[in-house]
């Protein structure tokens, strides 16, 4: 593989000394990160299709939110499992490292911006801590594109940056991990709160009914208005 091509590498190790010797072996230039949360939020933040690379010790040794946040990446990030052997201090790949390095580049719509497409639905989140969606607010879905989508509130917007979201207008209506990226407070401006989110951990089935129901109709230059 060209690794002056590949897309860009982010490593949650707090070894960092015994990666950069390993990766350097490998061609690769890693994006060190020493907690879960601060990976994430530069995973999220990449214009590029991120590749990951973790610290099993240091995944486990986490809080279990911190550890759920970051399993909801593995299905769209290609994430390598390493750790560091204590006899001779050498990182040893857990994963086959030719596995990582092919993974398809259909990752791009998640990280990239993309057109988002104005719909009104309805629309309930609940705290990252109701998975089961016990206790839902309801909420509009006011935008979406394939990588998130923007939420008209009747409340103040929710403090964590992590929530689930269900639309019940999908014919899968599981709730999507979703994390928090702006919040917008009503105001003399804007009648109603607001949160725009970017979707961690949607199934395919999900997403394949949101490009089919509401993005390709909205490229479609039939659909134009005349």
């Amino acid at each position: 593989m060209d690794h002056e091509s590949s897309s860009r590498v982010f490593v949650l190790t707090s070894h960092t000394r015994a990666y950069q010797k390993a990766l350097e072996e490998l061609g690769i230039e890693g994006d060190f990160r020493q907690d879960i949360g601060s990976l994430i939020e530069a995973v999220l933040e990449t214009e590029e299709c991120p590749r990951v690379i973790v610290d099993v010790h240091q995944v486990m040794a986490a809080g279990r939110q911190a550890r759920d946040r970051l399993f909801s990446l593995a299905d769209r990030v290609p994430i390598l499992r390493t750790k560091v052997d204590t006899a001779s201090g050498q990182v040893l790949f857990i994963d086959d490292l030719a596995l990582f390095e092919c993974t398809p580049i259909n990752l791009t719509p998640y990280f990239r911006a993309s057109v988002r497409i104005p719909v009104d639905l309805p629309a309930a989140i609940s705290h990252e801590d109701d998975p089961a969606m016990v206790s839902p607010s309801q909420a509009r879905l006011g935008d979406i594109s394939e990588g998130g989508c923007f939420l008209r509130l009747d409340a103040p917007p929710p403090k964590p940056d992590f929530l689930h979201l269900r639309l019940s207008a999908l014919d899968n209506a599981l709730p999507i991990f979703c994390n928090v990226r702006w919040r917008a407070p009503a105001g003399p401006a804007r009648e109603f709160h607001g949160i725009g989110v970017k979707f961690m951990d949607i199934k395919p089935d999900q997403m394949a009914e949101i490009k089919t129901r509401f993005i390709e109709p909205a490229d479609d230059p039939a659909n134009d208005p005349e």
